[in-house]
């Protein structure tokens, strides 16, 4: 065993137990007061609450419990309590405190004496702690990494002996994504294996962007089109985990491609071909009163709650109109007339960097947020990211503006949904819209669902905080969607009252 030793706290074993230990080919570590434990090699540690024992074995539960959990050890305290005795529950919201999302259930339990010592030990050595941290390990690359992210690190890349860091630009999930280039300490085929991706961020989080993925991407996207996942280097602790998969290689963002001559093919490469599969059976949402608006269905990819007060105030006095708080927006946008629009398997957060390109391949990353929802959500996403996207720092100012505004009036959205539309103007953003809008058909029921689901998307967008990289320019933009998605709610009021009043 790579990690043999096991712990003992509380209450000391006695001869027989020291023994059956021992039988088991397991190292005993009986802890000494004031020693902190180090459970780099450890897989289990066993806390002794019995009798007599209760208060020095639940202090080290407390003081030491998350750093086990967080190595992959399996926790197991004993009390010797009935089920409604104080000290019972006691050690038990310890463990509730320390892991209140149940990340790591399976690693710990609470068990009432007497235990059968044989049975539990068998319980441990079926655990899998995984692979002993490497402490040696040599981190570097400029890019500040916390206590828990090197912890993580050291477990992920325990067979190495330095990684190299490259941060990539980071979406708003709360999560850090690197490039890593990894050494190997000892491999038949050479010390540097192709490079890595390492995504670190709440343990939680990251475990559920794996259910999406099994269930919305492994089976339904192409493999060489979407993440691959090195699952013997994904780790979980309590609080922060880590997910590693194979990088992709001699690639550059979705939003770099496009601003390149002719570079917003890739978009029909992107929904023709990744996300064909995911994408196929689109459906109508039938219009009855029970069944939620266009609107309601996107509520979760849009807080506008978080829109900052100025903003909206700062809109009216930069580009004029009389316009509402977001909380009267959100409103009137759910106000509009139900209609029916079509519902399917969705990415959810289709940004320009969650999209590699290479060669002519069109690769999807991070399914974190994948569900069902608008067959036009992507696509509408996709587009307010690229066009009010401030990375690259081009087109600044009133260029971008006069530029943007003429596309999200309306009337300019209804005629370029038309099949066959003409490319409005010369610059990378008309030609992106116009290839985006090109495959918006097959995916709503008539324009007015794309309009709406646009609104939905430049509020979005008007919610975020100013990027540090352009935090002016930034600024600007985020101001101006907010504009934007009130005009277009406005159009969107005035066209229903008047469908209303033709008939």
């Amino acid at each position: 065993m790579q990690r043999p030793q096991l712990y003992w706290f509380g209450k000391a074993p006695d001869e027989q137990q020291v023994a059956l230990v021992q039988e088991h080919k397991l190292e005993l570590r009986v802890h000494a007061n004031g020693q902190p434990p180090d459970f780099q090699h450890a897989c289990a540690a066993l806390f002794w609450a019995t009798e007599g024992h209760f208060a020095p074995a639940a202090v080290c539960l407390r003081d030491h419990v998350k750093n086990a959990l967080d190595d992959g050890v399996y926790v197991v305290a004993v009390v010797s309590a009935a089920e409604d005795d104080e000290r019972l529950k006691n050690v038990s919201k310890l463990f509730d405190g320390v892991d209140p999302s149940n990340a790591r259930k399976s690693h710990h339990r609470v068990l009432s004496a007497p235990v059968d010592l044989h049975q539990l030990l068998h319980q441990v050595l079926v655990h899998a702690p995984g692979v002993a941290r490497n402490t040696a390990l040599t981190i570097a690359g400029d890019v500040q990494v916390p206590k828990e992210g090197r912890f993580l690190l050291q477990r992920a890349f325990h067979d190495c002996t330095s990684v190299s860091l490259e941060p990539i630009a980071p979406g708003f999930s709360g999560a850090d994504t690197f490039i890593v280039k990894a050494t190997l300490k000892d491999s038949f085929a050479g010390p540097e294996p192709r490079p890595f991706f390492a995504k670190v961020g709440g343990s939680a989080e990251l475990q559920k962007e794996m259910q999406a993925f099994s269930s919305f991407a492994e089976h339904h996207v192409p493999w060489y089109l979407r993440p691959n996942f090195v699952a013997e280097r994904t780790t979980y602790g309590v609080e922060h985990g880590i997910l590693v998969g194979t990088f992709v290689q001699n690639s550059c963002s979705l939003a770099e491609a496009v601003r390149t001559p002719n570079g917003a093919r890739h978009i029909k490469s992107l929904f023709e071909e990744t996300l064909a599969g995911l994408r196929q059976q689109k459906r109508a949402t039938a219009t009855a009163s029970e069944q939620r608006s266009v609107v309601s269905a996107l509520k979760d990819f849009c807080k506008r709650e978080k829109v900052p007060p100025q903003r909206w105030k700062d809109a009216t006095a930069k580009f004029g109109g009389e316009l509402v708080d977001a909380d009267t927006l959100w409103w009137r946008l759910l106000d509009l007339p139900k209609r029916e629009w079509r519902c399917s398997a969705i990415h959810g957060d289709l940004h320009g960097e969650n999209v590699r390109v290479r060669k002519e391949d069109a690769i999807v990353i991070d399914f974190a947020h994948a569900s069902t929802g608008p067959a036009c959500a992507d696509l509408a996403h996709l587009e307010v990211s690229l066009v009010f996207d401030t990375s690259k720092g081009d087109q600044q100012g009133d260029d971008w503006r006069r530029v943007v505004d003429g596309l999200y009036e309306s009337d300019a959205i209804s005629a370029s949904l038309t099949p066959g539309a003409p490319v409005q103007g010369s610059t990378w953003i008309h030609e992106a819209v116009a290839e985006i809008r090109a495959l918006v058909p097959a995916s709503v029921v008539d324009a007015d669902e794309y309009k709406r689901v646009l609104a939905v998307y430049l509020l979005r967008q008007a919610s975020y905080p100013a990027s540090k990289k352009f935090p002016e320019h930034d600024e600007y933009r985020r101001t101006f969607a907010y504009w934007l998605a009130c005009r277009l709610t406005e159009s969107l009021q005035a066209e229903a009252s008047s469908t209303v009043a033709v008939q």
